[in-house]
């Protein structure tokens, strides 16, 4: 992950290349809405953190696309099923700022406590996070966060999502990159939301 971050453009107006992508400098550690669903809406989301793979999209990348071999499919999805915990770590990403997600869920609980309504739960506990973290500005308060890599059997191909959140809204993408020549390259962007 080091080396895909170290590759980001730090201008949100200039387009993606195929080494580069947009995000900001302030990141949670993992993906943070695992727990928020369990304590805001009362049930786990069992693979919110791995990237979208429906509709058929890991048969696209070995019969249409001809990214992936029918081999590192069952590695991804084996990688996928046996999840041990993705976490970033601020000691590994400098120029960053690694957010503790366990501080958005003290946040969130302390709020449900008061018996506050979901949307102003998120809306505060980010208002107070931005604030604590002076997240960065050309990313207008947005805290990024990535999904759990899932890589092809030779460690060369890897499909991650790349999202943001400002609380109750965001956004996101995954791609699929390829490392050639020690750098990452963006094969494809695939599945894009926002909300």
């Amino acid at each position: 992950m080091r080396s895909l971050l170290a590759q980001r453009r730090k201008d949100p107006r200039l387009p993606d290349t195929s080494t580069s992508f947009w995000i900001g400098s302030t990141l949670f550690d993992r993906y943070p809405y695992v727990e928020l669903t369990d304590t805001l809406i009362g049930r786990r989301c069992a693979n919110c953190a791995d990237p979208e793979l429906s509709g058929g999209l890991l048969r696209q990348l070995v019969l249409a696309d001809k990214i992936l071999l029918a081999e590192d499919t069952v590695f991804i999805r084996q990688q996928s099923a046996k999840a041990v915990w993705f976490e970033l770590q601020q000691q590994w990403l400098p120029g960053y700022q690694v957010v503790k997600v366990d501080t958005l869920q003290a946040l969130a609980q302390k709020a449900v406590k008061q018996h506050q309504p979901r949307r102003h739960i998120l809306k505060e506990a980010f208002q107070i996070l931005n604030t604590r973290y002076s997240a960065d500005s050309k990313a207008h308060g947005a805290i990024f966060y990535l999904s759990q890599p899932l890589f092809s059997k030779d460690l060369q191909t890897v499909i991650v999502s790349v999202n943001y959140t400002f609380g109750t809204d965001g956004a996101g993408t995954t791609y699929v990159l390829h490392r050639e020549n020690r750098r990452w390259e963006i094969l494809l962007k695939l599945s894009s939301w926002i909300s």
